[in-house]
Order: C-alpha cells, then structure tokens, then sequence
C-alpha cells in the first residue's frame, strides 16, 4: 500500500468537471459542491437563499467558467425562479450521485482492505453519512 500523501490525495480525483444539463432549451454546465460547501448550504433556511447559494456555488458560466457571481445567482431566482430552482435541484441531485459514488468506493476499499479501523478513527461516520438533503 502506498504511503499517504496530502498533496497526491488531493490531487487524485479532486477535480469536478463540469456537467451538462439540457433545460429549456439551453446546455447549463454544473458541477457538484464540495463537503464543506453543502454545510455551509445546509445552515441555510430560507428557501429562496438555498437557490442562490446552489447557484452561486454550483452553475458554471460555460463549460470551462467559474461558478456564477451570487448576484447573477440571485438575479436568475428572481427572473426565472422556476428554472433556477430546476438547476438547483439539479446541482444537488449532482452532489448527491457523486458522493454516493465516492462513499462506495471508501467502502470497498474499506472492505478490501486487511486492516481494521482503529477506534475513534472516523471510520464509521465516514461510511454512516446519508442524503445531503
């Protein structure tokens, strides 16, 4: 087994790339938010703030762009708040399949590993983390 290394860990599948999304007639490019992100959304309670901050953090200008500008986030909400809240739910639907997907690796690997985890490691939060929603 290879020894840990920060900077290779973070570097091996860390990149998000950008999802298309047919809408309306129109390709939308997301991405799905990071764990410190969906906390961050998660102590949100207005519905109208989640929208934007799902926008803001997961709508891309283009397929290689950045995240959009919380102002152009709230401007969609306010103007299309039908089609925001679609690519919202879109963006989490993303982050949700993604970690699923990541969460199913950690445990295989888990399982294929001869190791066991040592008491108050994390491990069993890690593999207990449900929807995000």
């Amino acid at each position: 087994m290879p020894d840990f290394d920060l900077k290779t860990f973070f570097e091996s599948d860390a990149a998000a790339e950008a999802v298309p999304a047919e809408l309306g007639g129109y390709t939308f490019y997301l991405r799905p938010l990071d764990g410190l992100e969906i906390e961050e959304y998660e102590t949100l309670t207005a519905p109208a703030d989640r929208a934007v901050r799902l926008l803001s953090l997961g709508l891309l200008d283009g397929p290689a762009g950045e995240p959009i500008a919380p102002e152009a986030a709230r401007r969609l909400t306010a103007r299309h708040h039908p089609l925001a809240l679609e690519l919202a739910r879109r963006i989490l639907d993303l982050t949700e399949a993604v970690w699923n997907e990541e969460a199913a690796r950690w445990t295989e690997a888990k399982k294929n590993s001869p190791e066991t985890p040592i008491s108050g490691s994390g491990a069993a939060t890690a593999a207990g983390t449900g929807s995000i929603r």
